[in-house]
């Protein structure tokens, strides 16, 4: 489902899929790390798991 909408979306952008979904990789782990890092364990596991689907 998640490779599906990032297919989608990166066809209304004209980029490749695999450049999309490299930066969503990038910025979910960044973000989740962060969150972490910052004691908000719940969103930053959420933001990891999001990572994992990618």
């Amino acid at each position: 489902e998640v490779r599906r909408r990032i297919t989608k979306l990166a066809a209304s952008l004209d980029v490749a899929p695999e450049r999309l979904r490299g930066w969503a990789l990038w910025r979910s782990v960044e973000a989740g790390v962060r969150s972490l890092a910052a004691g908000d364990r719940e969103d930053g596991e959420l933001l990891l798991e999001f990572a994992s689907r990618l």
